[in-house]
């Protein structure tokens, strides 16, 4: 499918870099699927800068090769995090305003929309146009 097939690219491209940022692309990875929990936004941070200076500093991967690697690694981990620390952030919000937040994701809403057809005449006013016409 088309997530491994990016992640089996990402980890290519960062192994043709050096072992280090293989390792540190495998960990935005496993931040994004929510194995691994970074408890920082310094960690996520300094895991994006070592990533980008490593592709660049290695001169093996083009410019829009660095750029795609660096961009794919930032959404991850930014991602990852987000979700991961999503109940805390809105845990701190009520707790500063002193209300509730309506939305947490704690429900699947659904909306049953009844569908209509427009524009569909019944057979007694098509017999009663060809009628007319004829």
């Amino acid at each position: 499918d088309a997530k491994t097939h990016e992640r089996n690219q990402l980890l290519t491209m960062a192994s043709t870099i050096s072992s280090e940022t293989k390792t540190l692309v495998q960990t935005s990875l496993s931040v994004s699927e929510g194995t691994t929990k970074l408890n920082s936004i310094e960690e996520v941070q300094s895991i994006q800068r070592q990533i980008h200076t490593n592709a660049v500093r290695s001169g093996k991967l083009t410019k829009g090769q660095v750029d795609s690697l660096v961009n794919a690694t930032r959404q991850n981990l930014s991602t990852g995090f987000g979700t991961c620390h999503e109940e805390d952030a809105l845990d701190l919000y009520e707790g500063l305003v002193g209300c509730c937040v309506r939305e947490r994701n704690e429900a699947l809403m659904t909306w049953k929309f009844e569908r209509v057809v427009v524009n569909q005449r019944s057979e007694e006013e098509r017999n009663d146009g060809e009628n007319m016409m004829g």
